[in-house]
This record gives C-alpha cells, sequence and structure tokens, in this order.
C-alpha cells in the first residue's frame, strides 16, 4: 500500500468513526464532526453572549486526557459499536502513542532513561512519588496537565522533601518553591485572551480573528531552593533566566 492510498484509508476509517458516535453529540458540540468547525464555534459563542447578557467562559483543557483515563475501560465502550480490527488496532497504536512521544524520543537521542508515572489524585501523586524514588532518579519533571495546577504545593514538597533537582512548566510553580520552570508565560497567554475577547466584544465577528499563539518561553529560577537542595546554579545558566526569585 502506498503512502498516499494509506492516507486515504485512514481518513475514510476516521469517517466511519465518527460518524458511529454523530447521534451522541449535542447541538453545542463542534469538534470533530461533520460540516463543523472551530470559527463556527466561535461565532456561536458570540451569538450566545450578546443575546443572553453573558459574562464569563468555561474552557475545560483536557490535555493529556487520553493519557490517564482507563485505556481498559475506553476500549471496551468502543468495542460495543466498532468492530472492525482494522479500525480498533489503529485506536490502539493512537493511545499507546500518547503525548510523551517526543519527549520519549528525545530521550532516547541523549541516552536517558525516561521514566513515566501518571497520576490523577492526590493519593495517585503519593502512591507514584513512592515508586518513582525507589527507581532513584537523577531528576524530575513535571507535566502541563491543569490537575496538577490544583496539586502544586504537594507536587513541589514531595519533590523538595526528597530533594530532587525538579523542572516545572509554570512560573507559579517556582513562586511556589519549585527549583526551575521552563515553558509559556501564563501572563501572556491571559493578554492574548484578554485581548480575543474585547475584540469579540466590540463587534469583530471571530472567523475574522487570527490564530494566535504564546511566542516567548521564560525560564525563572529559584535561588533559595536551589540553597537547600545543595545546587550551585552556573552564572551562565543565572544570566540567561528571565527571572531569579531569591
Amino acid at each position: 500500500m502506498t503512502a498516499a492510498e494509506y492516507a486515504q484509508n485512514l481518513e475514510a476509517n476516521l469517517t466511519d468513526l465518527l460518524e458511529r458516535y454523530e447521534q451522541d453529540f449535542l447541538p453545542c458540540s463542534y469538534g470533530f464532526r461533520p460540516g463543523r468547525s472551530a470559527h463556527q464555534a466561535l461565532q456561536a459563542l458570540h451569538t450566545g453572549f450578546m443575546s443572553h447578557g453573558l459574562r464569563w467562559v468555561i474552557d475545560p483543557d483536557i490535555e493529556n486526557y487520553f493519557d490517564s483515563i482507563s485505556h481498559s475501560h475506553l476500549r471496551a465502550f468502543l468495542d460495543r459499536r466498532v468492530t472492525d480490527g482494522v479500525i480498533r488496532r489503529m485506536i490502539d497504536k493512537w493511545l499507546k502513542a500518547g503525548v510523551l512521544r517526543e519527549l520519549q524520543a528525545a530521550a532516547a537521542v541523549l541516552g536517558v532513561r525516561l521514566l513515566l508515572f501518571n497520576a490523577s489524585s492526590p493519593l495517585e501523586i503519593e502512591a507514584s512519588f513512592g515508586n518513582l524514588v525507589a527507581q532513584r532518579p537523577g531528576a524530575f519533571l513535571l507535566g502541563t496537565d491543569p490537575f496538577f495546577i490544583t496539586e502544586r504545593d504537594q507536587l513541589v514538597a514531595l519533590v523538595n522533601r526528597h530533594t530532587l533537582p525538579a523542572i516545572f512548566p509554570f512560573r507559579e510553580d517556582v513562586a511556589a518553591g519549585g527549583l526551575a520552570s521552563y515553558g509559556a508565560s501564563n501572563r501572556d497567554a491571559f493578554r492574548l485572551i484578554g485581548g480575543y475577547t474585547g475584540r469579540i466584544l466590540s463587534g469583530t465577528e471571530p472567523a475574522d480573528l487570527p490564530v494566535q499563539q504564546v511566542t516567548r518561553l521564560e525560564l525563572v529560577i529559584n535561588l533559595k531552593t536551589a540553597k537547600a537542595l545543595g545546587l550551585t546554579v552556573p552564572a551562565t545558566l543565572l544570566a540567561r533566566a528571565d527571572e531569579v526569585i531569591e
């Protein structure tokens, strides 16, 4: 099978899979549905705001969702409607790939052993750290799942208690006592959101708004935590930091 034939076959399988679940979607759902787009979702949001005098938007972030839910339960639901072995094997490959494949690839290139631990509750965080510490890791990297934001204090306390050099995704983690963070600035992201909201509420058609994303990455270092961990941060790294917390 050629690459073009494979792509065509994959598209047909996906279309068939989505059509099986189309009857379950509510009229307000726009994601991955035939004849619907993100621009239409924004237009519906704008219309709802204008006609009902709404003031707030709740935007759930489901990043890492398919990495954290039970894959066995998900497959059981799929088995009720999907009997095609090709499609089921394709879904299995997607579930196994996860969102961490790029991190795993980078670790392989660097010759670093990467240990992955999932947690979806405070008790699971404690249990995962018990297993993690038993492996005697050299460092700790936290993912960007929204759940970890709510459990920030617990995570920071655990890595510091076990004297693990850790890098976090957000500045707020470092302000709470984490060693360092490197990632997109939440403040810049909120400014973009405010700009979008202001333009929509001023009458701009959502379909006319450009797609934007935060382009600046910031490095934040907590010297107090570094000292408590017995680490000396190189002067060259401090010079590159966007913020140093002392």
